[in-house]
């Protein structure tokens, strides 16, 4: 018999208000994880994770109490396990990982007190970025079983004593560390899996409201004298905001409307384009759902315009083209590692590196018609319904916990 443990970073809606936090992708895509997980009949012991709080200064220093309450949904009898001491660092750290050792000693000597075999799934790398190293060293000690789900990974910077060096090396001892390896980027599976059974899961989506509305959000028509272009992300120059700006002064700025929403370092670059083209709109940061979703349905072209070769791409599940093929909108994205099983032949790729390629991408979305937008984006809509659909993924990752029969069929497909 097999008992389980969740180590993750997700937290109840009922620790939003207690911490004066909203929710994020990565928190929801974890309860979409564990409710599907759960119709499967997956059901762990307990579920550790950590309170929602910023480090200080970011935010006012506080003690964590040993008790939160709370629950997941799917696991209203499952214990939620507050790990850390406080929110200022290196303490926070170091205490998650104390606790962590503390109770994963004391749950193995129970589970196999009982006669049963004990065994861990990690999401990504556990409460936070920095438990990779601290929970491979703790599972190796335990020799306890360990899956993780990779979800992202720092970049690996060349500069070998750079801090993002020594952090990326850190964390990969999680994944030697690792007994199976399920991930969303084939390249993690690819650099970190060999010898070991390993799931390809092409991609997630939270389960809920906005993405289900994207999904019934009507297409665009051809009402408009200019079609709108719109791009939705952090402005920085591995994202791509640079090399948009750069095409779209290329393609031509008479020929369509580009509208860009999101924040970051290169916010002001973005503001001064704005000034100088009437055809430039800069909405800001979007904070609600309804907003986003707002912006995406006055769209007709969604951009990703990500660099390709910059390190931070290796690892990357693109987790923004989710949202964009469930839209109903064409996608024009650059081609990075973690697309390999979309359905690229529906979108306008930009294959090379460089601001000329996303413009000659953007241009042959400008002259395609209406129409023939339209119907390739009905089927990447189609592809996003089917493949983020989360009883197949959670039905896909259960037999991949429980078991090393190679399973055929998308979402996900395991190897040995």
């Amino acid at each position: 018999m097999t008992r389980w443990l969740f180590i993750g970073s997700v937290y109840p809606p009922s620790w939003e208000e207690r911490f004066g936090v909203g929710s994020s992708p990565t928190i929801d895509v974890q309860r979409s994880l564990l409710a599907g997980m759960s119709r499967k009949g997956w059901k762990p012991d307990a579920i550790l994770t950590t309170p929602p709080v910023r480090l200080f200064p970011r935010d006012r220093f506080q003690w964590f109490p040993r008790e939160l309450g709370g629950t997941i949904e799917g696991y209203p009898e499952t214990p939620l396990v507050s790990l850390g001491i406080n929110n200022l660092e290196p303490f926070k750290t170091v205490g998650i990982a104390g606790q962590l050792k503390r109770y994963l000693s004391s749950w193995c000597r129970m589970v196999r007190g009982e006669g049963a075999t004990p065994k861990v799934f990690v999401y990504n790398l556990g409460p936070t970025h920095e438990q990779g190293g601290f929970l491979a060293g703790i599972c190796r000690s335990l020799q306890l079983p360990m899956y993780p789900f990779i979800t992202d990974l720092d970049f690996l910077d060349r500069g070998s004593f750079s801090p993002s060096t020594w952090r990326f090396r850190w964390q990969v001892r999680l994944l030697k560390a690792a007994d199976k390896i399920a991930a969303l980027n084939p390249n993690v599976l690819t650099e970190f899996g060999s010898g070991k059974p390993t799931l390809h899961v092409p991609g997630i989506a939270p389960d809920g409201p906005f993405f289900r509305e994207l999904l019934d959000c009507p297409l665009p028509d051809a009402s408009s004298e200019l079609p709108t272009f719109l791009y939705s992300g952090s402005l920085n120059r591995p994202r791509g905001i640079i090399r948009l700006l750069n095409a779209y002064e290329q393609v031509g700025p008479e020929r369509f409307r580009l509208r860009i929403t999101g924040r970051g370092p290169e916010e002001e670059r973005v503001r001064e384009a704005s000034a100088r083209h009437k055809n430039i709109e800069y909405l800001g940061f979007l904070k609600t759902e309804r907003e986003r979703l707002e912006a995406m349905a006055s769209a007709d072209v969604l951009l990703n315009p990500h660099e390709i070769d910059t390190p931070e791409a290796r690892y990357l599940f693109p987790s923004k083209l989710a949202e964009y093929m469930a839209s109903g909108r064409l996608v024009v994205s650059s081609l990075l590692p973690g697309m390999a099983a979309f359905p690229l032949e529906e979108m306008i790729l930009a294959k090379e590196d460089s601001d000329e390629a996303f413009a000659a991408a953007m241009a042959r979305a400008l002259e395609m018609t209406v129409e023939e937008r339209n119907q390739k984006a009905l089927r990447t809509r189609e592809w996003a319904r089917n493949h983020f659909d989360w009883d197949q993924i959670a039905g896909n990752l259960v037999d991949f916990l429980e078991r090393d029969v190679p399973i055929q069929g998308a979402p996900g497909k395991i190897s040995d």
